[in-house]
């Protein structure tokens, strides 16, 4: 009898102990899959700035100027002699503005959620404006990530109002006086790979005027031990 119940005991031992091991193996795979992701994150991050955020000064398109021709709802010809007056002064108002953002060497402030997206939530191909819906506990910390431009990220919170923003209403960043060059507000989804970590996918919006923005696809893949951006995709534009 005392044989038996220690046989039983070892193997209830055994059994415990592979457990154990097997919940330690997928603890640690699971946080070494984390570290990978981060890693891949930090490396592409730059080249998806680079790529789809804006200096949203740049976006205010010429006023009119001079006498249009429209077919199919596009601008075929502009007779630019027989602009007016008040055109021609609102006209070199808009060029001159244009020339002191481009000699302007601010850092232009990019608004930044480090908590990421999930991957793919069933509305990026709508008409939804922005992917706010859908955030993740995935912490992603960028502050020691070097930005090949003159943009510079800012995290959400360090806005006024940071406790409103957090539920969405992002409309509220651009209806703020900053004493630096806000210029919109990136997301960034994680990363869905493929089964050999080879590629993958994620999902990105940049906001830059509170109503305006686009969303992209952007496909990702190693090449030579670098993570480079393979091909773009717009998604949804406002």
């Amino acid at each position: 009898m005392k044989k038996l119940l220690k046989t039983t005991f070892l193997l209830s031992f055994l059994i415990l102990f592979t457990n154990c091991e097997k919940k330690i193996d997928n603890s640690k795979k699971k946080i070494d899959e984390i570290e990978f992701e981060k890693n891949v994150l930090t490396e592409v991050f730059p080249k998806i700035v680079d790529s789809i955020c804006v200096d949203s000064r740049k976006m205010d398109p010429p006023p009119k100027f001079g006498i249009e021709t429209w077919k199919n709802g596009n601008i075929i010809k502009v007779d630019t002699t027989k602009a007016t007056n008040k055109e021609r002064i609102k006209y070199q108002n808009w060029k001159k503005e244009q020339k002191r953002v481009d000699n302007d060497t601010s850092k232009i402030i990019i608004g930044f959620d480090q908590y990421l997206l999930n991957y793919g939530d069933g509305r990026l191909d709508s008409k939804s404006k922005l992917l706010h819906s859908n955030y993740s506990n995935f912490k992603f910390d960028f502050t020691k990530i070097t930005l090949n431009r003159k943009f510079k990220i800012k995290n959400m919170t360090e806005f006024p109002k940071a406790e409103k923003l957090l539920f969405g209403d992002r409309v509220l960043l651009y209806e703020q006086k900053y004493n630096f060059v806000f210029s919109g507000f990136l997301e960034i989804s994680r990363i869905k790979f493929d089964k050999n970590k080879k590629s993958g996918i994620l999902e990105c919006s940049f906001a830059y005027c509170g109503r305006c923005g686009r969303g992209y696809r952007i496909y990702i893949k190693e090449i030579n031990g670098k993570w480079i951006i393979e091909k773009m995709e717009d998604t949804w534009i406002s």
